[in-house]
């Protein structure tokens, strides 16, 4: 699914102020993948406390990254059906982008 980082932003909070931080009950969303640091200050602010950023050797998205994730949740006792994982991808592929596809904040993209 590819969608705008505003509109992500909402979905993740329901609809609830953002910004605020404060929900009774969501889930904690984590951000992965090369273009994560674009975006990082703008999840951060809107979302805060309910993201959290991979670190920047667990930054790039593959198979080993999301084992390590799930890894830790199942240990947090926070394990989820592999149906239930869906991936939001906020960068758009070349093709689209030379289509005008979603650009971020960053000019260095």
């Amino acid at each position: 699914m590819l969608i705008k980082p505003e509109d992500l932003a909402q979905k993740i909070t329901g609809g609830r102020d953002q910004g605020s931080g404060k929900s009774g009950n969501h889930q904690l969303v984590t951000f992965l993948g090369d273009g994560v640091r674009l975006w990082e200050e703008f999840f951060a602010t809107r979302l805060s406390g309910m993201v959290s950023f991979a670190p920047c050797h667990n930054s790039y998205l593959k198979a080993a990254t999301v084992a390590n994730i799930g890894m830790k949740m199942l240990l947090e006792g926070k394990g989820k059906k592999p149906g239930e994982i869906v991936p939001f991808y906020l960068r758009v592929s070349n093709a689209e982008s030379q289509q005008g596809g979603i650009q971020p904040p960053n000019p260095l993209y």
